[in-house]
């Protein structure tokens, strides 16, 4: 009774009445071992409750020959231990052991509730139906005295009987038993907690049935929410965090029905914010499955793979069924381009789903194989695969399921050159998908328009074609309002970018063909549209809020929850370093090192720290062709590259022509990757690869008369491209085209040339200069080395293993003497630490300078960051990695940054969203303007680099042309002419204007 009532509210229990008699001291002593499983229960751990578990087995088996009374009731504990933990199969394998006959009823009834409770998590609904019937049968039938002591058991059980029927879709039956259960239920809070659990399953489904309107669906998923909101607030009063973690799962469940992304997030992430992975693992295996799946439909695949698994790891441990989340982590595979692990993921999901005879698993298995056969390219595999899948049609399978292997069918129909069955199938999932709207989350409503489209375009009807992708791209833009701009906005822009590309290429060679103008702008249009509209939407977020506050959803707007997301960020920067020193120490391919699910965890709990009270925002649409003209100056060319799986293309835009182009078809595979390793080395000879790609790239550079300002907007892999060393066409030697052109890298021109809310703050410096860091805690001075309370263990990680850059402190002294001491703040060795760098004035400054190691590998794109002091100012550790998150954390008013490391600039290369990494994060925050490098940049080389061009800066108050004349002076040098020493630095703008005064 201590054990199961220890966190109950007061409340009048009963005592059996035991007589006295003589016992065995062999019974004596099982008696005590109950006594000691009985306290390590009440400790309520996960260790405990395990060490519980194995004493009364311990007992049970001892009890054998001792007292059969003393044996039941050690197995019936036991039982009752495993379930708590989650460990279903062994849980009923231990209540098999019971005596065939119970002569009490009580522990009759028991042991038929912990069956029906196993058999329900196990998905065996009439095992679990007969079992519980019969407790409640057993119960019903107590003598009269008896039934008193089990009223509470018995809502307990009438409402897990109830949740048995809803889940065999017996909806009648359990209206009936929650009837009950709520007229016995009384007032105490965690039962009224329970019944509003399983009242909202209900609602949920109702809004199931068949025939309802969208609205009559909608309605039943409202009033699951308002019955689920109700029933956290009896949840919280009873002070047990697994029904509160339960009702936000469930709500999180709810809304991601409904399309609301951003609430369903919310509430997931609200259970890694409630209770211990550790303590409580089948909360997590829900919550971590859900998460994978949301992360899944948004495209952020590293963080949905990192969560399948963990979820795979806790089903595993409590012996349930895990087919289905292993056909899920496959599709995540497949989506991230990982073929092989994503088979390996869906055979051993067909396997277990054939093993089970589960029938909805097997069509899941086959569908997840027929997609990735596909992709493999083994096309007869694939239709072998989905041909099984649709032939099951009449079977009881999800909405999303049913439209998926449609979806497929009719494609795979249409490569086999059956046109007119690829037609019918996809019209009729379109059909369905208008009759379903509430059993169809956006994704596939969104793929099957996608898929109308594709076929569309095969089948040469452009009109069709267009109708279904303008449908599609309008779905996709209505979601931006549902994410963040640091992740899941640019990962939902990266997925569904394809259908942008797709339909604009088809407008593209239209105009080509034809010569139809309309066609072009349409092209513009949409490629436009596609663009960065993640950082658009941000920038619109700005604008709606005070203009010299910090925006909302940063770290220290909110005070209840500042110390916490400080917190997450610490650990976050914590795992990014150790994860960054393991890259650069493993022995093994570094594509096979992943981000820890920690990681991901803090991350997700930043998030919901940072969105408290964060309302969504609409994406803006993005600027149309004429005003785009209207804000470019005369000397402006925009150079809008479009890369597609059969060709590249480029717009050329100025203020008064637009026009598009087909890339030649020599460039060879690979060539931007070959190109880059050879600047990252002085000794190499670039120059052939610099002049093959220029002749791809810039072949109509020079029909631009009388422009000097470039303007490009890259697209995939020419996110890596120094364009300022192409050089220029037809151009005797080697001539770069930084000769004749200021150059600009550009997210997208609405980015752009936007109304924005930027630097809105007073600069009370000019300049904010970081250089020169402390990486060694061995370094620190003689009176930081005699501070006894100074604790440098722990700080092992990749900031601690840099080496010093001592020409970064000459580099920081030549600019205070340049912009004076009293317009500059210097922060160097231990000054040049993260909290510093989050410190108002700091963010604040016209001008911010960043001189140190940058971290960056091509195989792990989701850790980038920069190195800082691993001792602050004051004697105190820290890890000294600076990470995106923590970025997004703050907002940078400063006018221009300058990050000058190695491969500052380079990051995820995510769809038309472009280039996720550090120069991303400080425009998102509030940057004009940032300067970073493409590959790893020498320390002297580049002292000398930003003294010439911080002199520049100065006296032209320019930034494009500084950086431009200071890549000039710097390749006319005999010393630094090679492209490695001065093409690094590429600057990239979302403001059209480059002028700074000092």
């Amino acid at each position: 009774m201590y054990a199961r009532y220890q966190q109950s509210r007061p409340s009048s229990q009963f005592l059996d009445e035991i007589p006295l008699r003589n016992i065995s001291t062999s019974e004596a002593e099982l008696l005590s071992l109950m006594s000691a499983a009985f306290r390590l229960w009440a400790d309520d751990t996960f260790q405990s409750r395990n060490e519980a578990i194995e004493i009364f087995g311990q007992v049970a088996a001892a009890a054998r020959s001792v007292s059969e009374e003393l044996m039941t009731d050690a197995l019936l504990m036991m039982a009752k231990a495993q379930l708590r933990q989650a460990d279903f199969a062994n849980a009923l394998n231990t209540l098999s052991e019971l005596p065939a006959e119970l002569d009490d009823p009580i522990k009759g009834y028991k042991a038929a509730w912990a069956i029906g409770e196993a058999n329900l998590r196990l998905n065996d609904l009439p095992g679990a139906i007969d079992a519980l019937q019969r407790s409640v049968d057993i119960i019903l039938n107590f003598p009269a005295g008896l039934s008193d002591k089990a009223s509470r058991d018995l809502v307990d059980i009438r409402i897990l009987l109830a949740e048995s029927f809803l889940a065999s879709w017996q909806i009648e039956q359990a209206e009936a038993q929650i009837d009950l259960a709520a007229e016995t239920s009384g007032d105490e809070y965690r039962l009224t907690g329970r019944l509003h659990d399983v009242m909202g399953f209900l609602a949920i489904r109702r809004s199931d049935l068949p025939g309802l309107t969208l609205a009559e669906q909608r309605q039943h998923l409202s009033e699951a929410i308002d019955i689920m909101l109700a029933g956290r607030i009896y949840s919280q009063e009873s002070a047990d965090p697994i029904p509160m973690a339960a009702f936000e799962n469930n709500l999180g469940f709810v809304y991601d029905r409904l399309g609301e992304y951003r609430r369903a997030l919310i509430h997931y992430r609200n259970i890694l914010d409630t209770v211990d992975p550790g303590e409580h693992p089948l909360v997590y295996r829900f919550a971590y499955s859900n998460l994978g799946r949301l992360y899944q439909v948004t495209a952020d695949y590293d963080r949905s793979e990192s969560y399948y698994r963990q979820s795979i790891t806790f089903s595993e441990s409590s012996s349930g069924t895990i087919s289905t989340t292993r056909c899920a982590l496959g599709a995540t595979l497949r989506m991230k381009g990982d073929i092989d692990r994503a088979l390996a993921e869906q055979n051993l999901c067909l396997r277990q789903a054939e093993a089970t005879d589960n029938t909805r698993a097997t069509i899941l298995a086959r569908y997840e194989l027929a997609e990735s056969l596909l992709m493999k390219g083994d096309q007869e595999a694939a239709w072998l695969n989905v041909q099984w899948a649709w032939q099951q049609g009449a079977s009881d399978i999800s909405p999303a399921l049913r439209a998926r292997v449609m979806r497929l069918y009719a494609w795979l129909s249409q490569l086999r050159g059956n046109q007119e069955q690829a037609s019918f199938i996809i019209n009729e999932a379109l059909v369905q998908q208008n009759e379903e709207q509430a059993r169809l989350d956006m994704a596939d409503k969104i793929e099957n328009l996608a898929m109308a489209m594709n076929i569309g375009l095969v089948q040469g009807d452009m009109a069709l074609a267009e109708q279904h992708g303008l449908l599609a791209i309008d779905l996709v833009e209505t979601q931006y309002e549902q994410f963040e701009s640091e992740r899941l906005g640019p990962s939902w822009g990266s997925r569904t970018h394809r259908i942008y590309v797709q339909l604009a290429e088809a407008y593209i060679r239209q105009h080509l063909a034809t010569g139809d103008q309309q066609a072009l702008g349409k092209a513009f249009a949409i490629t436009e549209r596609s663009r960065a509209a993640s950082l658009r939407q941000q920038f619109s977020r700005y604008q709606q809020s005070d203009r010299s506050a910090e925006p909302v959803g940063n770290v220290g707007d909110n005070s209840i929850s500042q110390e916490a997301a400080k917190a997450q960020i610490d650990a976050i920067s914590r795992i990014a370093n150790e994860f960054a020193s393991k890259n650069m120490t493993a022995s093994i391919d570094s594509a096979d090192i992943s981000l820890p699910i920690n990681y991901y965890h803090h991350q997700d709990v930043l998030s919901l720290h940072r969105l408290h009270g964060v309302s969504s925002i609409p994406l803006p649409q993005a600027m149309p062709l004429a005003q785009i003209q209207s804000r470019l100056r005369p000397e402006q060319a925009a150079l809008y590259y479009l890369t597609t799986d059969s060709d590249n293309f480029v717009f050329t835009v100025t203020s008064d022509a637009l026009s598009v182009a087909k890339l030649p078809d020599s460039l060879p595979a690979g060539l931007v990757d070959t190109l880059r390793q050879q600047l990252a080395d002085p000794n190499s000879l670039p120059y052939n690869s610099l002049a093959q790609l220029s002749r791809h790239l810039l072949g109509g550079i020079n029909e631009l008369p009388g422009k000097t300002d470039l303007l490009i907007v890259p697209h995939g892999a020419f996110h890596a491209v120094p364009f300022a060393a192409l050089a220029l066409p037809d151009e005797p030697g080697y001539t770069p085209l930084i000769s004749r052109f200021s150059v600009q890298t550009l997210p997208s021109l609405t980015a752009y040339l936007m109304e924005k809310s930027l630097n809105s703050s007073n600069a009370q410096v000019d300049i904010a200069v970081f250089a020169d860091p402390l990486f060694d805690a061995n370094e620190l001075t003689q009176q930081l080395a005699a501070l006894e309370s100074l604790d440098v263990t722990g700080l092992r990680g990749w900031s601690d293993s840099l080496q010093r850059l001592p020409n970064t402190a000459f580099e920081a002294a030549k600019l205070t003497e340049l912009f004076g001491e009293d317009r500059t703040q210097l922060f160097t060795g231990q000054r040049a630490s993260r909290s510093n760098l989050a410190r108002e004035d700091v963010r604040n400054a016209k001008v911010l300078h960043i001189a140190t190691h940058g971290y960056f590998n091509a195989a792990n794109e989701d850790n980038v960051g920069l190195g800082f002091s691993v001792i602050d100012e004051f004697g105190n550790p820290d890890t000294g990695f600076v990470t995106l998150p923590e970025l997004f954390s703050y907002r940078f008013n400063n006018e221009l940054v300058v990050v000058s490391g190695c491969d500052t600039a380079m990051g995820r290369q995510l769809g038309g969203e472009g280039m996720m990494g550090l120069a991303r994060g400080f425009m998102v925050q509030g940057a004009k303007h940032v300067i970073s490098t493409l590959w790893p940049v020498s320390d002297r080389a580049s002292a000398d680099f930003m003294a010439i061009f911080y002199r520049h800066l100065h006296q032209t108050g320019n930034v494009a042309d500084a950086l431009k004349s200071a890549q000039l002076d710097m390749q006319q040098n005999p010393n630094y002419r090679d492209p490695f020493y001065w093409a690094a630095y590429t600057l990239t703008s979302v403001s059209p204007d480059p002028s700074l005064t000092f």
